[in-house]
């Protein structure tokens, strides 16, 4: 499954205390992955596959990292809903997307 075409930016995943990460989508299958340091220095991963991202999503999704997205921010574990982390992709897309529909409405 790919990662649908709404979801342009995954923001402000932060993987540890002196890194966060954005992933930028360039083409319909691939990735910009930008990782910022708190001392200022950046790194740019470029042409990162959709399922990596899937994975790297997912596992901070299920790490309770709270990340934003271009259609909706503060994505987080809904311990309620997820008593058990989140198997597939298509399980964290529909929380991203619902956020979303939330948003519209």
């Amino acid at each position: 499954m790919y990662i649908d075409s709404r979801i342009q930016l995954f923001d402000s995943i932060a993987w540890t205390d002196i890194a966060t990460h954005t992933y930028e989508r360039v083409s319909r299958t691939r990735w910009r992955v930008k990782i910022r340091l708190v001392c200022g220095a950046e790194m740019i991963l470029e042409n990162i596959p959709d399922d990596l991202i899937q994975c790297l999503v997912v596992g901070a999704f299920n790490s309770g990292k709270s990340f934003d997205t271009n259609i909706t921010s503060g994505v987080a574990m809904d311990k309620a809903r997820f008593p058990n982390p989140a198997g597939t992709w298509s399980e964290i897309q529909n929380v991203i997307l619902a956020g979303a529909a939330q948003v519209s409405s």
